[in-house]
């Protein structure tokens, strides 16, 4: 009786350890995955997320204004390593502001930095430099944008490594009042290092 009693105990203790291992082996569903698999996703957006910028004078009107930067819908993981998302009405973004003018919209991205790039053209207005941020890679854009009092408009953009960057606004440079250069980024010949790339672009004149 006793050997069987040993054999007994042995028995629920492999049972048990079955279903432990079991439990610890279960991945979790999709409506658990923001708090069991954070490790595996950078985002989860599943209602609109509005982020906001101070910017500068972006009317004329000789106030300082805000931008609102919301981020689309995003279904299910944003994974970087895998590079699946789905964004219902499409993986865009639009930027408001705190005063009466038109909506930037952005097409593929789900966020980014917003920043105040100055009075470039000198119209009283001041343009704003636009990182999107996307899904995979750390290859982006560097977009500037311009108001001229009726609508938006994206005279210049360039392809910059935006993982490692800090200070955008140091890739932006003046020319004169209808130019500008943007510097964005390549790999050299061997695929070793970054390189600056300038570009030089022109404001439309406006029609007399």
């Amino acid at each position: 009786m006793r050997k069987r009693s040993h054999y007994r105990n042995y028995t629920l203790v492999a049972i048990m350890f079955v279903v432990v291992a079991f439990q610890a082996c279960k991945l979790p569903d999709k409506k658990q995955g923001a708090a069991a698999s954070s490790d595996l996703m950078d985002k989860i957006f599943s209602t609109p997320t509005v982020d906001t910028f101070q910017i500068g004078d972006v009317d004329g009107d000789g106030k300082m204004d805000k931008a609102f930067l919301k981020r689309p819908i995003t279904e299910g993981f944003v994974d970087p390593d895998e590079g699946n998302a789905e964004c219902p009405g499409g993986c865009n973004v639009e930027i408001s502001f705190s005063t009466d003018i038109p909506v930037i919209k952005h097409e593929t991205s789900i966020g980014g930095f917003l920043m105040d790039a100055g009075d470039l053209n000198e119209d009283g207005k001041s343009e704003l430099l636009y990182v999107p941020d996307w899904i995979t890679s750390c290859w982006g854009g560097l977009f500037l944008y311009t108001y001229d009092g009726q609508k938006w408009s994206n005279p210049g953009s360039v392809g910059i490594y935006y993982c490692d960057e800090q200070d955008y606004l140091k890739r932006i440079r003046k020319i004169d009042r209808n130019s500008f250069i943007l510097i964005g980024q390549e790999w050299n010949d061997d695929q070793t290092a970054l390189i600056d790339i300038p570009t030089t672009f022109h404001f439309q004149k406006e029609a007399l």
